[in-house]
């Protein structure tokens, strides 16, 4: 067994806020209005996909629990570079400190993944080579002229996937056609003490005891991962290169239709959906439609 006592984590789970944006809030229905639909005429969905090209390689937390300003900015780097292949390295420590700074907290703790794409879009992010990732400067204030870099961040918008009351079925529908559309998204799971190396999340909740809640990026997925009737979903970590497949692993579609993986979210932007790279998502009419001032 993996010894799960050498890793990091950070993921906290949101607490519900109707102000969200959800996949049929106006402004995102506008969005997604803009694109074209599949070019497939299938009515499902493929039973694969990999987006793993358009990401940055892995990173490593280390020692701190920053894995939701590692998922959020692999996230943004993921459309920056599909839209534009513009690789932009944005600093992880950066988006840490004011993802806790926006929550009054300090010290090596645990933050929301809606903190911290709220805190990304608020307050920018500089690249990492003007705040590196030094563990020893996790409380340090950055210095005020990086903040110049918060116009870049402030037209998108953050969709939450995972809408309040909706089945885990429901969910997973919705997430793996946003994956098919070519939209990831970054999301939360307790972890097991029965983790391993290779990558292959188990499932098996009776037995297992929870070390702590990690964010991930959900990258794509495989309806006949684990076997000819049972899926998984393809995810990205940032416990760096040595876990898993270079860093990816592969999640169960049970803890999502479980109601164990939540917390949702993906990333759109006018001049991302403007690049033709997407397509319009096939949402579920069950997702219910929520009023958004995001």
């Amino acid at each position: 067994m993996f010894n799960t006592d050498c890793l990091s984590f950070g993921w906290h789970p949101d607490i519900p806020d109707f102000r969200d944006y959800r996949p049929q809030s106006s402004r995102v229905s506008e969005l997604l209005g803009q694109l074209k639909a599949s070019g497939s005429k299938r009515k499902r969905l493929p039973t694969k996909v990999d987006l793993r090209e358009y990401f940055p390689q892995i990173y490593d937390q280390g020692n701190l629990n920053s894995s939701t300003s590692h998922a959020c900015i692999g996230l943004f780097e993921y459309f920056q570079t599909r839209a534009f292949g513009t690789r932009l390295a944005p600093s992880r420590l950066f988006l840490y400190k004011t993802t806790r700074n926006l929550l009054g907290l300090s010290g090596n703790v645990p933050v929301s993944l809606r903190s911290c794409l709220k805190a990304m879009r608020s307050c920018g992010i500089p690249p990492e080579r003007l705040w590196a990732y030094d563990e020893e400067k996790l409380d340090v204030q950055p210095d005020a002229y990086l903040f110049s870099f918060a116009d870049q961040y402030r037209d998108f918008c953050y969709v939450r996937l995972d809408a309040q009351g909706a089945t885990g079925i429901t969910t997973l529908k919705t997430v793996k056609s946003f994956l098919a559309a070519g939209f990831p998204s970054a999301f939360g799971l307790p972890i097991a003490s029965s983790l391993s190396q290779d990558g292959h999340i188990q499932y098996r909740p009776t037995f297992d005891t929870i070390r702590d809640g990690q964010a991930m990026v959900a990258v794509g997925y495989d309806d006949k991962r684990l076997d000819a009737a049972r899926g998984a979903l393809l995810i990205r970590s940032s416990w760096g290169r040595s876990w898993g497949e270079e860093g990816y692993g592969w999640l169960p579609y049970a803890y999502v239709e479980k109601l164990i993986a939540l917390d949702f979210w993906t990333l759109l932007r006018e001049d991302w959906v403007a690049t033709a790279e997407y397509t319009r998502p096939r949402i579920s009419a069950s997702v219910t439609a929520k009023t958004s001032y995001r």
